[in-house]
């Protein structure tokens, strides 16, 4: 599998006129693939996010950090 991807802009030539610049790239396509590991039939957190899933990553990374501040406080403080 393959995709074309192009772009057009304009330009201002050295002389003052404007012109059209185009390009093109392939890029070939893969279905994401699990990271072979201990559980990789299940289809881990870990796996998960080296595939690629970076959004379930942030999603990962901004619980930890709201779990922590929470902790932080302590049991005496008041939120």
């Amino acid at each position: 599998n393959s995709t074309t991807v192009s772009s057009r802009r304009l330009a201002i030539l050295a002389d003052g006129t404007y012109a059209t610049q185009s390009a093109a790239l392939e890029i070939a396509v893969s279905p994401p693939t699990l990271v072979q590991c201990l559980f990789s039939s299940i289809g881990n957190l870990r796996s998960l996010i080296l595939s690629g899933d970076f959004f379930l990553g942030e999603v990962v990374a901004c619980t930890l950090d709201k779990a922590y501040l929470n902790v932080g406080r302590g049991p005496d403080l008041k939120s």
